[in-house]
C-alpha cells in the first residue's frame, strides 16, 4: 500500500476482508489518511469497511479483541465518516454452530465476540448494505435471484435501504435465504443472500446469466481468483473468467458485465499476511446516508 498522500476530498475508501489482523487494518488506515493515534478520518474522507473484520478462529497471529475496539474507537471519533458492515464471520459469532464452516474458538474468546456482535445488534450501528453514488457496497455481493427476492431495485440507494431494512432478518434468521455454496456442501443456491453469496457460482453467475446489472458492486468475502497461488479457483465457470480482469498487485477482481462492473477487493482473509501491499480502493464521492440503520 502506498506511504504517498493520496488526495481523498469527497472520497470513499472500502476496505475488505481484515479477519482479525489488526496490523493490517491499521496499515490500510494510515494509507488513507487515517491517524490511527488519535482515531481522526481526514475531512471529506468516508472509510468503509464491508465486513469479516474478524476472524472466527483461534490463533497467535490474530486479535479480534484489538481490531473489534478499533472499530469502537473509530466509530466513536467519526460517527458521519466510519461505516462498518456485517460480515458472514460477525454473523457466525451470534451464531456459533454453522454446518460446514469448521472454526474452531475458544469459549472465552467466543463468549467475547459474542458479546461484542449483541452489541452491534442491539445498538443499531452496524450495516448491511451502503450505496456510494451508483455503486453497491455489501459483504458478499447481490445475487441476481436475492435482487428479485427483494423487489429489483433500481438503484444501489434503494437496494442498500431495503437491505438494511431486512438487517434483523438477516442477522437473526438462519431461514432468510439459502445459505448456499459454502455451507450447503458445495450447492450453489441462485439467491443466497448479501453476507454468505459465492463469487464464482452464485454472484457473478447470476447477473451474467440473468438481467441487466442496474448499479455496479463492490464486495470482500469471496473472490473466484486465488491470490496465494496466483491463478483461478478451479470451480470458476468459463463464463465468469471470460470476464475476468486480475489486479495482482491490489489484490482485486473486476468482473465486467455490459457497462457494469463487480469488484471484490482486499481479500486478505486468513492469517499468511502480516503486511499489505496494496491500495486501497477509493470510489468517487461520499455515501448515501438515508439508506443506513442510522445516521448521526
Amino acid at each position: 500500500m502506498s506511504t504517498e498522500q493520496r488526495e481523498t476530498e469527497g472520497t470513499t475508501f472500502v476496505i475488505g476482508d481484515i479477519g482479525g489482523q489488526l496490523d493490517i487494518f491499521e496499515q490500510a488506515l494510515r494509507s488513507v489518511g487515517v491517524n490511527t493515534e488519535t482515531m481522526v478520518i481526514p475531512e471529506g474522507v468516508t472509510v468503509i469497511q464491508l465486513g469479516d473484520v474478524i476472524r472466527m478462529h483461534d490463533s497467535p497471529h490474530l486479535d479480534n479483541i484489538a481490531v473489534l475496539a478499533l472499530v469502537d474507537n473509530l466509530r466513536r471519533t467519526n460517527p458521519e465518516q466510519y461505516i462498518q458492515l456485517w460480515g458472514n464471520h460477525e454473523y457466525g459469532a451470534l451464531h456459533w454452530h454453522l454446518p460446514g464452516t469448521h472454526w474452531r474458538v475458544e469459549e472465552d474468546h467466543r463468549n467475547a465476540l459474542t458479546d461484542a456482535m449483541q452489541d452491534w445488534l442491539d445498538t443499531g450501528c452496524t450495516d448491511i448494505a451502503v450505496a456510494v453514488g451508483e455503486t453497491l457496497v455489501t459483504h458478499a455481493g447481490l445475487t441476481h435471484g436475492y435482487w428479485e427476492q427483494i423487489g429489483s431495485p433500481s438503484t444501489a440507494a434503494e437496494a442498500a435501504a431495503v437491505l438494511n431494512g431486512l438487517s434483523g432478518e438477516l442477522i437473526t434468521t438462519k431461514a432468510r435465504a439459502p445459505y448456499g455454496y459454502i455451507l450447503n456442501r458445495y450447492t450453489a443456491e441462485p439467491d443466497t443472500n448479501v453476507l454468505w453469496a459465492e463469487a464464482a457460482t452464485e454472484t457473478y453467475p447470476s447477473w451474467i446469466s440473468g438481467a441487466e446489472m442496474p448499479f455496479n458492486q463492490v464486495h470482500g468475502h469471496d473472490t473466484p481468483y486465488s491470490h496465494e497461488y496466483s491463478r483461478l479457483k478451479p470451480h470458476t465457470p468459463r463464463a465468469v473468467a471470460e470476464r475476468l480482469t486480475v489486479d495482482e498487485a491490489n489484490r482485486r477482481t473486476i468482473l465486467s458485465i455490459g457497462d457494469r462492473t463487480i469488484t471484490c477487493v482486499d481479500w486478505v482473509l486468513g492469517e499468511n499476511h502480516h503486511e499489505s501491499s496494496w491500495d486501497v480502493l477509493a470510489l468517487d464521492g461520499l455515501p448515501d446516508k438515508s439508506g443506513l440503520l442510522r445516521v448521526s
